[in-house]
């Protein structure tokens, strides 16, 4: 099984800038990769970044293709029916 690049890449700067951590003794929210002694705004960005930016990023990602077919589509429909 292949590993995505980008997913080693976002653990290797987790690792260097020191916020991977554990899941034992959560005194707060917290994913399990992030350690929980983090500064919160810190906590925050990793989640964001992790997880609703890349969401979005697929939501862009889905309609910047989506449109184009479905116009060229509906181009054809219209063509082909003359």
């Amino acid at each position: 099984m292949r590993v995505n690049n980008n997913v080693g890449i976002v653990a290797a700067t987790a690792l260097s800038l020191g916020v991977l951590g554990h899941n034992d003794n959560l005194h707060r929210p917290s994913w399990c990769w992030i350690d929980p002694d983090v500064r919160l705004l810190s906590t925050l960005w990793w989640q964001y970044f992790t997880g609703k930016a890349w969401e979005i990023t697929c939501y862009i990602v889905i309609v910047s293709l989506y449109a184009p077919v479905k116009c060229k589509i509906r181009k054809q429909v219209r063509v082909s029916r003359v």
